[in-house]
């Protein structure tokens, strides 16, 4: 019986080891990344007069979210340069007249794979000015292009008039493709009509806004045009509007009667001007933008977020895995977000965790993230764009080199309590 029992012990501690083994994870991860990272560095050509970021694998194109991405994971790498290049290649891309810029350029031209651009150019422009080499002043040519982005955004084509909520376009240009918030993802697919047109609102877009005001406001400091302390002004009251917007329409009390069981954010149908109450990834984003209304609603979607439907061994599910959609079906056009691992989410869910006091468990998800994508370089010697919400297998884009990048220096930056995408 003892000997059992001993022996029992000490497999659950191999085990233990063998799934956690930080360094060695780490050690793989960062290999992987130094010797390829120059592969998602381009010269400038045709159109795209300065340097950028391409994602490895498939892409060819630079796409504003994957940039920004790299150009903050791979700034010990080299990558400074690049990632300057390609904020100022997409503000100069931005039409001053409509506000409008394409998801991604290309040397050719612009690519119409995204109906429109994410709204972070500005915030990822202001991330780029701040690393070593970088400065707020050689953006300043292109205060025009930020101010027709920001105007764009808040248009009354932005925004739903009865809530005053941003609103995406379809489900592809928020870049996660067929999350389980829209019925269908897009104008590519079958079951698309125009009627489904701009009518979600999530989380992420109001962060995404907000974020981009802020760093608008950080870069007219820096500038001090006249008028600056009323651009600051304008852009804070923008932000708690956003704040105001979020907490009113997109949180979700599991039991309105009884707060203590906990609640999340969602998306809302700006249509039917219903909440959208599915658990995803999202369930704690405004909060890592510092966006929540009190210490409850933070501390329920802080809990929220490490419940077991969405926390896996090899890190965080896109989708609840109790959602009726839930898979890990190995897909593109569109892409898998119904369940996979998404490195990207990870890492900001991580840096999340981290900043409101949670430290081991922002640790523990870290860990198992590299874990995954430290197993998948020994399986198969490359990455892939996203992996199995329950096996931790590669899915999709065999040979991606984009935002799987942020593992790199996942672990060491939350060790210190660096958040490097904190604005």
């Amino acid at each position: 019986m003892t000997y059992l029992l001993l022996h029992a012990l000490l497999f659950v501690a191999i085990t233990t080891t063998s799934l956690a083994q930080p360094s060695n994870d780490t050690a793989t991860v960062r290999a992987h990344v130094a010797a390829h990272a120059s592969d998602t560095f381009r010269n400038a050509s045709g159109n795209l007069q300065y340097p950028y970021l391409v994602p490895g694998g498939p892409y060819n194109q630079s796409w504003d979210w994957d940039s920004m991405f790299m150009g903050v994971a791979l700034a010990a790498y080299g990558a400074t340069p690049y990632f300057i290049g390609t904020f100022k290649n997409f503000l100069a891309a931005v039409n001053l007249t409509t506000g409008e810029l394409p998801g991604c350029v290309t040397p050719t031209g612009s690519d119409p794979a995204l109906y429109h651009a994410k709204p972070m150019v500005i915030q990822a422009a202001w991330l780029a000015s701040q690393q070593l080499g970088g400065s707020p002043e050689e953006f300043s040519p292109y205060a025009p292009a930020m101010r027709a982005l920001l105007w764009y955004w808040n248009s009354t084509n932005r925004i739903d008039a009865r809530t005053g909520l941003h609103r995406w376009y379809d489900q592809l240009e928020t870049g996660c493709d067929n999350l389980v918030y829209s019925q269908c993802p897009g104008w590519v697919s079958d079951c698309w009509t125009e009627s489904q047109s701009l009518t979600l609102a999530s989380p992420d877009l109001e962060v995404w806004i907000a974020r981009e005001h802020q760093a608008y406001a950080k870069f007219v400091a820096a500038w001090k045009e006249e008028g600056w302390e009323d651009e600051v002004a304008a852009a804070e009251e923008s932000i708690k509007g956003i704040r105001d917007r979020i907490n009113q329409f997109l949180w979700h009390w599991t039991n309105p009667n009884n707060h203590s069981q906990g609640g999340y954010y969602v998306a809302f149908n700006v249509s039917t001007q219903v909440q959208i109450v599915r658990r995803t990834f999202q369930v704690a984003w405004p909060v890592w933008a510092g966006l929540t209304s009190n210490a409850s609603v933070t501390a329920a979607a802080l809990a929220s977020l490490q419940e077991p439907d969405l926390w896996s061994s090899g890190g965080l599910r896109s989708v609840s895995n109790t959602d009726p959609q839930y898979n890990n079906a190995d897909q593109m056009h569109p892409s898998n977000w119904r369940g996979p691992l998404w490195v990207n989410v990870n890492a900001i869910m991580a840096y999340t965790l981290q900043a409101n006091g949670l430290t081991k468990e922002a640790q523990d998800l870290a860990d198992r993230i590299v874990h995954t994508l430290a197993e998948d370089l020994r399986k198969t010697n490359e990455w892939h764009e996203c992996y199995s919400g329950e096996s931790g297998k590669g899915l999709a884009a065999a040979g991606f080199l984009s935002w799987d990048t942020l593992v790199a220096e996942l672990q060491s930056n939350l060790a210190i309590g660096k958040d490097p995408l904190r604005l």
